[in-house]
């Protein structure tokens, strides 16, 4: 018997249809549910799953998933970092932090600013793309709806 592989091409799909799969998806999880500290922030983190369009591999509804499941291992070590504290977290509430990552990251943490950092030269690219942010110290805080890796609204 002869097996052909198939390949099977779907469209990307928008920024809104990628927040609606990601809020059902919340929605629809298993008891209890996760409730949210603001939308705002889950509308930002559809629009960061739908900065991979077009790259190898994106796969729409599972890179969605994937994006929950990041989200729940940081409330669940937010939680827990919180409890150590001596507070008493809402253990159902995904937060902003949650969601969409810290608002400060070291610099070592990623790669690719690493090693635009390291090229010799290129002082406008590195001031466009951070605002020349690694020339004081090396933390970054991230403003609403960026990201230290994507290039946007960093100052530090």
């Amino acid at each position: 018997m002869l097996y052909l592989a198939q390949e099977f091409n779907f469209p990307d799909y928008s920024d809104d249809e990628l927040h609606t799969i990601f809020r059902d998806l919340i929605a629809n999880d298993a008891e209890p549910r996760f409730k949210l500290a603001d939308a705002r922030h889950l509308r930002i983190a559809a629009r960061r799953v739908g900065r991979q369009r077009g790259h190898v591999g994106f796969g729409n509804a599972r890179a969605v998933r994937n994006a929950y499941e990041a989200a729940q291992k940081r409330q669940a070590a937010r939680v827990v970092s919180e409890r150590a504290a001596g507070l008493q977290p809402d253990l159902l509430l995904l937060a902003r932090e949650d969601l969409l990552g810290p608002r400060e990251l070291y610099v070592g943490s990623c790669a690719a600013l690493r090693e635009l950092q390291g090229m010799v030269g290129l002082k406008q690219v590195k001031q466009q793309v951070g605002g020349g942010w690694w020339l004081g110290g090396g933390v970054v805080t991230v403003h609403r709806g960026g990201n230290a890796c994507g290039g946007v609204a960093c100052s530090g």
